[in-house]
């Protein structure tokens, strides 16, 4: 029960009214895209026009713009609970904190809040990108610029015309909707870890400490902080090497995600516009593809982002000094050796499936209409796309994909076994 308690190591709880406003202020800031989230889902016309013709939509259109009605509006509500139930939590916390209950359960109450929170922003990021789908086709439709034989398409495309104007309701991409996910979420949990975390700035672990001689010289003091003696110093080089192997991946998920890029434009056009052209063209390039736009586009990013907020909170940690139990440490060390190499499988799927549609484009095996080719409105919403011409690689492709690979996972199997043998050597002394 302790070492659980020290994950965290509260500080007794000392500031009630301090935390309870922090929390309160972080759903204030959650609670306001939300309702505006929420407002739109609820008088936007085009939507609701959309869902009552979502068998046309179904018949004539790829996957990638079709939306679910169900949960779009279920994770959209559900989102919303979370975010009143964690609310009224919060309105309880000074009783709670109060009351002669055990730390550990005062603990637990405060991590039900945090994950409430988190929660919530997750089920409101999964309607939002349900909502993009019928915003791509909404916008694409509006344009009047379709020139299709069947009835039921033509009459959507002039409703939406209609509200194109004033009643739009743009709400985000789907890229930046998950960086911004994961930034909120970063966020939430960076808030809730520093607000738990002990004050007191003695070392991360004070038993760690080697007793060290005031007359030594400076550069030896300096060099000592870098030294393996202690699970802190061993804590910074964890974020280091960590780091230093994401930062290929995240070069690779930043080129992929900004927009006019050769890979963010061919994954849009491969799988967006694709779908919008699919009654034109009687086929979607996705299925010819056999991929997945969520698995190579928006994946890479969410699991990047966890890593990246772990990263955040370790050196954190590391500067602020917290203490944390043995236990507490090693788990740490596990949660970044594994989200660090879900990052790199991810990221080799995601680079695997580029290379090969990439090819398919290359070799003609795919695709697209002429008259997708020639709408100015495509070419600046999804990237300047020229088919026929040869596209270049994506990213690093052939014997230097394999060899990034192999250097990465090489020098990560080095690092965490040099620190993981430290680690084992202090407890074993201690």
């Amino acid at each position: 029960m302790d070492k659980i308690q020290d994950i965290f190591a509260v500080d007794k709880f000392k500031n009630k009214k301090q935390l309870l406003t922090k929390t309160l202020i972080v759903f204030a800031l959650l609670f306001i895209p939300t309702i505006t989230y929420l407002v739109i889902l609820s008088i936007n016309p085009s939507l609701k026009h959309y869902f009552d013709n979502i068998s046309v939509v179904k018949d004539n259109f790829g996957k990638n713009v079709i939306s679910n009605e169900f949960v779009m509006y279920f994770f959209a509500w559900g989102s919303f609970s979370f975010l009143v139930v964690g609310t009224i939590m919060t309105s309880f916390l000074i009783l709670v904190l109060k009351s002669k209950t055990k730390d550990l359960y005062k603990l637990s109450y405060i991590i039900l809040i945090a994950f409430f929170a988190v929660s919530s922003i997750v089920l409101s990021a999964i309607s939002e990108h349900s909502y993009t789908k019928f915003y791509n086709l909404f916008e694409f439709l509006a344009q009047g610029k379709v020139s299709s034989n069947i009835k039921e398409i033509s009459d959507m495309s002039n409703f939406f015309s209609e509200m194109y104007g004033d009643k739009k309701y743009k709400w985000s991409s789907d890229t930046l909707l998950w960086w911004l996910t994961i930034l909120k979420i970063i966020v939430v949990i960076l808030c809730f870890n520093i607000w738990l975390k002990n004050n007191n700035q003695k070392s991360l672990l004070s038993n760690d400490v080697v007793s060290r001689n005031l007359n030594q010289s400076k550069v030896k003091d300096f060099l000592n902080k870098f030294s393996l003696t202690s699970r802190k110093n061993i804590l910074f080089w964890l974020i280091i090497g960590t780091s230093l192997v994401f930062v290929a991946p995240l070069v690779y998920i930043i080129n992929m995600s900004l927009h006019g890029t050769q890979m963010n434009t061919m994954l849009n056009w491969t799988f967006i516009v694709s779908d919008l052209y699919k009654p034109m063209s009687g086929e979607s390039i996705a299925t010819v593809s056999n991929s997945s736009y969520f698995a190579i586009k928006i994946l890479p990013i969410i699991v990047s982002g966890f890593l990246i907020a772990n990263i955040l909170i370790s050196s954190v940690a590391y500067i602020q000094n917290w203490k944390s139990s043995r236990r507490t440490f090693a788990i740490e060390f596990y949660i970044l050796l594994l989200e660090i190499m879900l990052v790199l499988i991810v990221i080799a799927y995601s680079a695997h499936e580029a290379q090969r549609i990439t090819n398919l484009w290359n070799t003609n095996a795919i695709g697209i209409n002429n008259e997708a080719l020639s709408n100015t409105y495509l070419q600046s919403v999804y990237g300047n796309f020229k088919a026929g011409n040869t596209i270049p690689e994506p990213w690093v492709s052939g014997l230097k994909y394999i060899s990034q690979t192999v250097i990465s996972l090489s020098f990560l199997a080095t690092i965490y076994t040099i620190l993981g043998v430290k680690f084992k050597k202090i407890n074993e002394n201690k």
